[in-house]
């Protein structure tokens, strides 16, 4: 088993670039051929000098071998995956081919391996069809794996809240939510997840606009009071990039940190209508100009 490093010219613009595969050979009567195991795509980043590591540990795995001396934990978190990716590859094409219907199974050997959670992706993602988001990303211009990158942000913030960076990890390494949307988050690079925010953001007033009209049509609500609100959050560090952040009241008593104030409009039911984000030390009274 090794990685093979194949240069792929592009057509339109022009240059070149380079895909990356796990291939095994495999002798055949007196012939010995390359049989491609599994697709790495192009975002491949492994330095070359630790591929030899990289797929006798995938070996090891595939062939239920313990780890004598341990390895890095990036290189063993990867061989995991690369090795489960690789049997699920397998066992589809089992299933495409004609053969057995049935196995015998040890049940001894079974382990659990790369544990998910799906509950609370697949409530979300239920509710977020309902409300037809998912069209409305399509219509905005979110198609294939940006489509998927958004939902995965989307749901991210509502079943682990965090930053973009603790998103992709809980995508890659904890949430079932690729399984359930048929994509991989585990190819996505972390520069592609502050990318997806950054789009979103430009499309959040059609984005509101659309939530706002499904959800009166869905809950059956009438419109009565408008409520308005304002609030703020701190950031750890100086923020210096962050044009809004500004040092301000903090009502997490954290004025030492710098803030931004976050305005929302809600119905009197609380579902938001539209939403600002402010300096952090902007006045109350000037957000309603």
């Amino acid at each position: 088993m090794y990685i093979r490093k194949t240069q792929v010219q592009k057509k339109k613009a022009g240059g070149h670039y380079y895909t990356y595969r796990i291939v095994e050979s495999q002798r055949i009567g007196k012939k010995v051929i390359q049989r491609t195991l599994l697709n790495l795509g192009a975002d491949f980043s492994f330095s070359e000098k630790h591929w030899p590591i990289l797929t006798r540990r995938i070996q090891g795995v595939l062939h239920g071998q313990q780890c004598l001396l341990e390895n890095d934990r990036e290189i063993e978190k990867w061989a995991q995956n690369y090795a489960a990716r690789i049997i699920a590859k397998q066992h589809d094409d089992l299933n495409n081919s004609k053969g057995l219907d049935y196995r015998e199974i040890d049940i001894d050997s079974v382990v659990m391996n790369r544990v998910r959670s799906v509950g609370c992706e697949h409530v979300i993602l239920e509710a977020l069809r309902l409300l037809g988001l998912d069209t409305k990303l399509t219509e905005l211009g979110f198609t294939g794996p940006w489509a998927a990158l958004a939902i995965g942000t989307i749901v991210g913030r509502a079943c682990h809240p965090a930053s973009e960076r603790e998103t992709h990890r809980w995508l890659q390494d904890q949430s079932g939510l690729g399984e359930l949307l048929g994509h991989n988050f585990e190819d996505v690079s972390l520069y592609k997840m502050y990318q997806i925010s950054d789009l979103l953001l430009k499309k959040k007033a059609a984005i509101e606009e659309h939530l706002y009209l499904k959800e009166q049509n869905v809950f059956s609500l009438g419109e009565t009071i408008t409520l308005y609100d304002l609030t703020n959050t701190y950031f750890e560090g100086r923020c210096l990039a962050n044009s809004l952040a500004r040092h301000g009241h903090s009502k997490e008593k954290r004025s030492d940190c710098p803030l931004v104030t976050l305005a929302l409009v809600l119905d009197s039911s609380g579902f938001p209508k539209r939403s600002q984000v402010f300096e952090g030390n902007v006045s109350e009274a000037s957000t309603l100009a």
